[in-house]
């Protein structure tokens, strides 16, 4: 009873997972995505082959002579592997995400003080805020360093589900703006921005 429960775990959280990234890296094939009939037809297809993944894989496992480990070291891998991708933020230091933050805005105010074409804008700005936030950056640029900057200072610190925020000190009237970091590709990334009085 305990080893069809395991394998039923095992069997949803492997079909899970197999859904997850291939809905995560389905802009690979956007450019088949035309209208919604063929949106239907590609979703209905992710399921059918994640349920079908997930299947194979578990005949594979069942044929081994410790099936049931090799299930139990799945289940826990793959739990940790969705902890990961909901939280993010929680996997790493405080330290580490307040250096990494602090680099990323002084970064983002390098870009405003230079001149750069549309292009080179966007591809640098993509180092440093996701993709949307860079796209913007190339069509309207980005604020230099406010006058009389000192050093930027992190005033309030606050972990989200799969984000960050910092409330920084920007300049020495006492001006502070609040950075929304969320994880993309390998590191976290400027998502969003706002002034505060």
């Amino acid at each position: 009873m305990v080893k069809d429960a395991i394998r039923t775990l095992s069997i949803f959280l492997i079909g899970a997972t197999i859904f997850f990234l291939l809905m995560k890296f389905s802009y690979f094939l956007s450019f088949i995505l035309i209208n919604s009939f063929v949106d239907t037809l590609y979703f209905v297809a992710i399921i059918i082959g994640s349920i079908w993944a997930a299947i194979k894989l578990d005949s594979l496992i069942a044929k081994c002579r410790f099936d049931s480990t090799i299930h139990t070291a799945s289940i826990l891998l793959l739990i940790l592997f969705f902890s990961y991708q909901m939280f993010p933020s929680h996997f790493y230091p405080e330290q580490y995400l307040k250096e990494n933050g602090l680099e990323k805005v002084d970064q983002l105010f390098e870009l405003g003080e230079e001149d750069l074409s549309p292009n080179i804008l966007r591809s640098r700005a993509e180092d440093i805020t996701v993709k949307e936030s860079a796209y913007a950056i190339s069509l309207y640029g980005t604020n230099p360093r406010p006058t009389g900057f000192d050093e930027l200072e992190i005033l309030e610190f606050e972990r989200k589900f799969a984000s960050y925020e910092l409330v920084v000190g920007t300049g020495a009237n006492g001006e502070t703006a609040k950075y929304t970091f969320s994880r993309e590709g390998l590191g976290f990334k400027i998502s969003g921005t706002s002034m505060l009085e």
